[in-house]
């Protein structure tokens, strides 16, 4: 066998499709930039909804049950449900929902509640109170409270990826998220 026939027929065969070679690795790239764009695109707008438990009033934050979106876009709300140790959903309205777990715990009265509605909206860095004690004297209520209660809140972003967190009680540890048809690695 003569390597430099071979050698020659490589060479030529080389020179005849490097276009084409040139082309498919253009393409392989621009589909694999594309992907890594469009990533990046889900990923710079994705919220990401967090419980924030405040035990002591300080400043103008009065102790409570915060949700916020530490996410860097915005989050939409599909469905809030709120339950009471671990009974079945409460009512279809969460603001009605919260006022019935407050009443069965015998606290009515005690805490300024604020539901959240399909299609409300949480900017980034956007806190809202769920569950503030309206008055320091009632403290010790606020604890018991949040132990029982379990709130869990379906959301999605911008690109209509959905993502839950749940509130499940201080003796479990608080809080819980999930994620769902997220943008893959």
């Amino acid at each position: 066998m003569d390597w430099s026939a071979v050698l020659a027929a490589f060479w030529q065969w080389l020179r005849l499709n490097a276009a084409i070679i040139v082309a498919l690795c253009s393409l392989v790239f621009t589909i694999w930039h594309a992907r890594r764009v469009q990533r990046h695109y889900r990923l710079s707008v994705r919220p990401h909804l967090q419980f924030d438990l405040v035990l002591l009033t300080y400043g103008n934050k009065a102790a409570g049950l915060y949700l916020s979106n530490k996410g860097l876009g915005p989050a939409r709300v599909v469905e809030m449900t709120v339950r009471l140790d671990g009974s079945e959903k409460l009512h279809s309205n969460s603001f009605v929902a919260l006022q019935q777990a407050s009443k069965r715990s015998g606290v009515e009265g005690v805490f300024r509640l604020h539901g959240l509605d399909p299609r409300d909206a949480l900017d980034p860095k956007e806190e809202l109170g769920l569950v503030v004690l309206r008055e320091e004297k009632d403290l010790p209520n606020l604890k018991p409270f949040l132990d029982k209660l379990r709130v869990e809140i379906d959301y999605e972003s911008f690109y209509e990826d959905r993502h839950t967190v749940a509130w499940k009680g201080l003796s479990t540890g608080g809080t819980t998220g999930k994620a769902g048809n997220e943008a893959s690695e």
